[in-house]
């Protein structure tokens, strides 16, 4: 079976999509994230993935406040990644109302860490993206 996990990127509290990962090139879909997540609840979505493209520029998550809002006015899992870079910033996200973070360049920048948050955390709260390019 395959599960289908709609996403939505933000910045500056909005849902865009970047064109080829250009912060100059986006489209705004949603000004409030909530109606695209309420949008997918009514459709039948169990899981929403969400990317903080603010915290992922800045390094530290930037729109926990979303994060809070969707996981507290729907039913859906939330995952959340974007800037998570200390064990402070998974346990905001957590603390924020995901159920997983999703850590990538902390996987290789710290492989120390992430096992570490692995051990915390459980296995089954973190998701690893991997993101390529080029066939990298």
């Amino acid at each position: 079976m395959i599960e289908v996990i709609p996403a939505i990127d933000l910045i500056g509290g909005q849902c865009v999509r970047l064109t080829q990962g250009d912060y100059d090139r986006k489209t705004t879909y949603y000004k409030d994230p909530l109606d695209a997540a309420l949008r997918y609840e009514e459709c039948g979505a169990g899981r929403l993935h969400m990317v903080d493209l603010d915290g992922a520029k800045a390094s530290r998550p930037a729109n926990l406040g979303v994060l809070e809002r969707i996981a507290a006015r729907t039913s859906l899992e939330v995952q959340y990644g974007g800037g998570i870079k200390s064990t402070e910033a998974l346990r905001d996200v957590f603390g924020s109302g995901a159920s997983r973070a999703i850590c990538g360049s902390i996987a290789v920048a710290r492989p120390d860490l992430l096992r570490q948050w692995l051990t915390e955390f459980g296995p089954e709260r973190i998701v690893l993206g991997a993101d390529t390019r080029d066939g990298r």
